[in-house]
């Protein structure tokens, strides 16, 4: 079965659409399904032995926050037959992410509204590099 190495993370967000990111522990689907019906699935590529997934989000509302899970299926082949002993749904896939029986909340995705004016961070200090900062 593949398993969550790290993630979810979300990479970026626009009004109808967002990334999210994560590694596992070997070669797999991954999906996102979100409570309003928005989803997104990809295939893991393989770099330096890690195992990644950039999945794109879409059908996502402006100006909405939805709640979502990631799914990875659990053959690794993206067969939807589940794994050996026959865990997962009919469809093959299984939730990994929210973990069962967590304490906290959901993990959203935020959506911007319509016309609202993107902002950049701030507050971003960049430090000169020196041979104090490589010590």
């Amino acid at each position: 079965m593949a398993r969550l190495r790290l993630g979810p993370l979300l990479r970026y967000v626009d009004g109808s659409a967002a990334t999210v990111w994560v590694e596992t522990d070997r070669p797999c689907a991954a999906e996102v399904r979100c409570a309003d019906g928005a989803r997104g699935s990809a295939r893991t590529f393989r770099i330096a032995g890690h195992h990644y997934a950039l999945i794109p989000v879409t059908g996502l509302t402006p100006g909405t926050e939805t709640a979502y899970e990631v799914r990875l299926d659990d053959t690794g082949d993206g067969d939807g037959a589940g794994d050996a002993e026959g865990n997962g749904d009919a469809d093959g896939t299984r939730t990994v992410w929210p973990l069962p029986g967590s304490r906290f909340p959901a993990s959203t995705i935020r959506t911007p509204a319509r016309g609202t004016r993107r902002r950049a961070a701030r507050h971003v200090r960049l430090l000169p590099l020196g041979r104090a900062a490589l010590r």
